[in-house]
């Protein structure tokens, strides 16, 4: 039992989203949820006329359009805060085409309430993934120096894991006092992946809830490659991964055995997808730009802006 009432608020980061999917979140979370959020990062307000889409609604979601696209991170910081001030017991991170599988969130909270009582330090607790594009369920991962190792989704057990996507996670606002917001020179790649680790760090873990999984769609297509699917990025995303790698590195958010394994992977990564890449020498290019902005600490909207 808790000794308090839940206010749960849904965090949504926007960018030039389409209305029918934005829709379609919006009809499913809000019976799941006290209130949402959305943060717009698109360019230009207004992208999408949001008047039909929230009709109904209007009363529990709140609509802020940020200074241009200011990145994730500090999208997602701005709809934390914002939730915190109508005093939030929980924010729920997610995508703007994000699904939510039917009492999602009450079986989350099943799920905290669990470890809680347990005497756990949570960080967050999510579902686990079945990627559209691949046709595969993710579970927990563990980090090791030269793989992951990835842990099977449970019906009935709650699985522990190094971090979870963004999307989909609950988490306790009190966790930010303790572990602080999201990295906002990151701007978008590896932004889930750092806060995790950083909250591991601290004595706080991630957990998948069991019986529990989400739709996901990453990247803009998957290939196969000598028997494993290689997720296809764009420019725009491949310069922050990349960046992002190299300055992580240096920092003490990450792990020692997930900095050997990004290590390893790193030019693999760089040569895999120079090879299919449509200009190959822009792609080399871009990415030895990012090397360099990711040495020099040139963080934020970095090369793109």
């Amino acid at each position: 039992m808790r000794d308090y009432e839940l206010k749960i608020v849904g965090i949504v980061v926007l960018y030039n989203p389409d209305a029918q999917a934005l829709y379609a979140l919006l009809n499913g979370a809000i019976k799941q949820l006290t209130n949402i959020i959305l943060i717009d990062n698109s360019e230009t307000e207004g992208t999408v006329d949001l008047t039909e889409v929230i009709k109904g609604y209007s009363h529990m979601i709140t609509y802020i359009h940020a200074d241009g696209n200011v990145g994730i991170a500090a999208a997602q910081n701005i709809g934390i805060q914002s939730a915190r001030k109508i005093q939030a017991t929980h924010v729920l991170l997610l995508d703007q085409d994000s699904l939510l599988p039917k009492e999602m969130v009450s079986k989350l909270l099943d799920t905290e309430l669990i470890l809680l009582n347990d005497g756990v330090k949570i960080a967050a607790i999510g579902p686990a993934f079945f990627d559209v594009k691949t046709k595969k369920t993710s579970g927990a991962i563990i980090m090791k120096p030269f793989y992951k190792k990835m842990i099977p989704v449970s019906n009935k057990d709650i699985i522990a894991t190094d971090y979870l996507i963004a999307s989909g996670s609950l988490i306790r606002t009190e966790v930010f006092d303790k572990v602080g917001m999201m990295d906002e020179s990151l701007f978008i790649d590896l932004v889930d992946i750092e806060w995790c680790e950083r909250c591991n760090r601290k004595g706080y873990y991630s957990y998948i809830a069991p019986n529990l999984i989400m739709n996901h769609n990453i990247g803009s297509k998957a290939v196969r490659v000598m028997g494993k699917n290689l997720i296809i990025h764009n420019d725009f995303r491949h310069y922050f991964v990349v960046r992002n790698i190299i300055f992580l590195l240096f920092k003490n958010s990450l792990s020692f055995r997930h900095k050997v394994f990004l290590t390893l992977r790193l030019p693999l990564f760089i040569v895999t997808h120079s090879l299919f890449a449509k200009n190959k020498i822009l792609k080399i290019k871009l990415f030895i730009t990012a090397i360099k902005d990711g040495f020099n600490n040139k963080m934020g909207r970095g090369h793109f802006y």
